[in-house]
């Protein structure tokens, strides 16, 4: 996508049609194929020049620090408010 449509698109050309990049996108999002093994799944998962090991580790770490968040936020709001029931009301 970079080479075929932006690059162009940046130099001030036209998108070129005539290698059949737009066929190959087309289906890539039409017809997407399943992860076969781990090894696929780590080269999917590449950006750039950043590894797939990398990117997976960072998307570890990122949502397992929401989900840290989460449970330790609801754990601090259970111990200062207990089992009262809430009476607080929007609107």
């Amino acid at each position: 996508m970079e080479t075929h449509f932006y690059a162009p698109m940046l130099r001030g050309e036209g998108v070129s049609l005539d290698d059949g990049w737009p066929q190959i996108q087309a289906r890539d999002y039409c017809e997407p194929t399943p992860i076969a093994n781990l090894g696929e799944l780590i080269q999917r998962a590449s950006v750039g020049p950043i590894p797939g090991e990398l990117m997976l580790l960072g998307s570890i770490l990122f949502n397992g620090a929401w989900i840290t968040f989460a449970i330790v936020t609801l754990y601090l709001d259970r111990a200062k408010h207990g089992g009262k029931p809430i009476r607080v009301a929007m609107g």
